[in-house]
């Protein structure tokens, strides 16, 4: 039964990486919708630097979509790897594209926020991809919810598919994503889409390298705080070696205490000692990971919160990352498969 769970996790890749967006053809949309009005204007932005190995199953991800009001924005950071080859490929279907040296993913979403003239924005990092018919499943949301933020389900996933699972996004409100190590907020990026309007002088801070997503969306939420939630995956976010995400914990950590100690104080009864304790906690559950195992890392943020806080010894977090620490690699990875069939018998 563990391996019927397995192959149900390959199935789920496969439908996606093997199929969508390569062996399909463009869907036609009529000029209008139903009742002759025209079909929202989905603006979309990907900043990409030195992503050949991706970046055309990202391309395609938005372009095969067929969305007849689509404005697609490529921003390359000048790279050197035969990306912008590819990106020529398609630029026929691109509202506009430049590639030319920047300052980090920040500064381009920010350089394609200024061509943008659309009614919703969201942007797809050139190593992920959009499901197929996610914009025309927007686009109809968006037009019974104008004034609402729109936020769709995303895959995670990479070349394993015991590592890929469906993350819910729920919860989310200004104080939930503020806080969010001590929150019960799922919030994901690629699933997120932002009416224009609300978006005014709204630009990433470029300071941050890894969580200006984060910090923008607080600004966003401050000020806009309706939301409506889509119950189906919409993107699909893909963890490889490279990833930021993956790679360069050490860094996210500083700066997530950096941007959550930017807006606690606009949160009531807030306990700082546990919010920077519990940011040390995942940043040791991001090391003690089966896909990204630093047991040394794990030990280290782990000691790390109990100097901050010592109660933090009764997280039920905290406990499941000392379990890790005390189990073997071989004995998570058995577990792990344990876990996931138990979890997919009860869902039946």
């Amino acid at each position: 039964m563990i391996h019927s769970q397995h192959s149900k996790k390959i199935k789920l890749l496969n439908k996606y990486k093997y199929v969508w967006p390569w062996d399909v053809e463009i869907p036609q949309f009529p000029a209008t919708m139903s009742d002759c009005s025209p079909w929202p204007k989905i603006s979309i932005i990907t900043p990409s630097f030195n992503q050949v190995e991706f970046i055309e199953e990202t391309i395609r991800s938005v372009i095969m979509q067929g969305y007849p009001n689509l404005e697609y924005i490529i921003i390359d950071g000048g790279s050197t790897d035969g990306s912008v080859e590819i990106i020529k490929k398609y630029e026929e279907y691109l509202t506009y594209w430049v590639s030319e040296p920047d300052h980090g993913q920040a500064h381009a979403i920010n350089k394609g926020i200024l061509n943008i003239s659309g009614d919703i924005f969201g942007w797809i990092n050139s190593d992920d991809l959009l499901i197929q018919g996610s914009l025309t499943s927007l686009a109809i949301l968006h037009l019974r919810n104008k004034k609402s933020i729109l936020l769709g389900n995303v895959i995670h996933f990479s070349n394993n598919p015991k590592f890929t699972k469906i993350y819910r996004q729920k919860n989310i409100t200004f104080n939930n994503v503020a806080l969010i190590p001590a929150s019960k907020a799922i919030w994901q990026q690629p699933g997120t889409f932002i009416p224009v309007n609300l978006i005014d002088n709204n630009a990433m801070d470029e300071s941050f390298r890894y969580v200006f997503d984060q910090d923008w969306f607080c600004r966003i939420l401050l000020n806009n705080p309706k939301v409506e939630y889509l119950t189906f995956p919409i993107a699909m976010f893909r963890y490889h070696e490279n990833s930021k995400t993956v790679s360069e914990n050490e860094l996210w950590t500083e700066e997530i205490m950096r941007v959550i100690s930017r807006y606690w104080n606009q949160v009531p009864n807030v306990n700082k000692k546990k919010i920077e304790a519990l940011i040390f906690v995942n940043s040791a559950g991001n090391n003690l990971r089966l896909r990204s195992w630093n047991k040394k890392q794990g030990i280290f943020y782990l000691n790390k919160a109990l100097k901050k806080y010592k109660l933090i010894i009764l997280n039920l977090r905290f406990l499941d990352n000392v379990l890790r620490v005390l189990l073997s690699m071989r004995l998570l990875q058995f577990f792990h498969s344990l876990f996931q069939y138990y979890r997919n018998e009860i869902s039946r």
